[in-house]
């Protein structure tokens, strides 16, 4: 397996990566590789399915129509 040398990191990432990996129960070359591979990779989001997730859910929540009236009414509420 291959090996790499990272020089001159910043003390205040040091410490962020040093903190996460404490967080994550990880040896900080492990929480490294587990970035790398999260920035690397990334999450490739399906345009369809999120679409649908967010109707979804958009369906779910029952909101009144946002209006002049409501917004005035708002506004009011909020002043003395």
């Amino acid at each position: 397996m291959p090996t790499m040398t990272i020089k001159n990191i910043p003390e205040d990432l040091h410490a962020r990566i040093k903190e996460s990996a404490s967080e994550h129960g990880r040896s900080i070359n492990n929480e490294v590789i587990y970035l790398l591979k999260r920035a690397c990779h990334g999450r490739r989001i399906d345009l369809e399915q999120f679409l649908d997730k967010a109707e979804a859910i958009r369906n779910k929540v029952v909101v009144p129509p946002l209006t002049d009236k409501v917004l005035r009414a708002a506004k009011r509420e909020g002043r003395p």
